[in-house]
């Protein structure tokens, strides 16, 4: 439930689903037909893949009992495993052993870029991962968030919350237009920007960004792994715009 960009049968949550012989009975709100969507109630469990789709899945719960394993573009490993283990239980299937191979592999990539990113002040603006759930695992990596823009808040964002409680402080406001937050970059001189902004402004003051808009395609490992990469490139890159502008 809930997919928006990509095709679910590219990612990796599908991948290991099609492996163990899972059957994929209705994807929505798009790519179905009628008589798919009137069968949708016969699903063993739903995966919403995305907040969009939370009220459908929290009513068929309601009405026809299917169980849903929420199961967006985390960032931290342990909450990806933690989901794939929910979604197998749901399923009455072993957890495929790749899984956690998976899991491993992230953990020791994480080691490698630990070093590069301790103390690394940033602004939040917009990606296709979870805001809190992310801010919270890039402090746990050691970064430091000096602002987040966030358009939800829900009761289930505050053990994330707690998390980026435990080692900052950072800003809190509704994402909106970036154009009245700007004068904010001369003030904090964060290092990164992660979201759309106009990349030629941020690098003349010093500062890099990281996109994230082909993890609106991923579901799994692949968002962690795509996710540490792209971040380890945007320190390096800072390092060399803050250098340019004298910073």
């Amino acid at each position: 439930l809930g997919q928006r960009m990509g095709n679910f049968a590219d990612t990796e949550l599908h991948a290991f689903l099609a492996a163990a012989g899972v059957k994929l009975g209705v994807q929505l709100p798009s790519g179905c037909t009628a008589e798919e969507i009137r069968r949708a109630p016969a699903a063993k469990v739903n995966i919403v893949v995305h907040d969009i789709a939370l009220p459908l899945a929290q009513a068929m719960q309601e009405r026809y009992g299917i169980p849903y394993v929420y199961f967006n573009r985390f960032a931290a490993p342990e909450k990806i495993l933690q989901t794939y283990q929910h979604l197998f239980n749901y399923l009455e299937l072993p957890l495929p052993a790749e899984i956690g191979a998976k899991f491993d592999a992230c953990k020791a990539l994480e080691q490698e870029i630990k070093p590069a990113v301790q103390g690394v002040p940033y602004i939040y603006g917009n990606t296709q991962y979870d805001c809190f759930e992310l801010n919270s695992y890039l402090c746990s990596l050691g970064l430091v968030p000096q602002l987040i823009q966030s358009n939800k808040l829900r009761q289930e964002h505050f053990e994330d919350i707690k998390g980026i409680l435990a080692t900052t402080d950072p800003y809190v406001c509704k994402a909106a237009n970036i154009a009245p937050l700007q004068y904010v970059y001369d003030i904090l001189h964060p290092w990164i920007y992660i979201g759309h902004e106009f990349g030629e402004r941020l690098r003349r003051k010093g500062i890099a960004q990281l996109h994230s808009d082909p993890a609106g395609k991923m579901l799994g490992f692949e968002c962690n792994t795509f996710l540490q990469k792209i971040l380890q490139q945007t320190v390096a890159d800072a390092k060399v715009f803050r250098k340019e502008a004298g910073l």
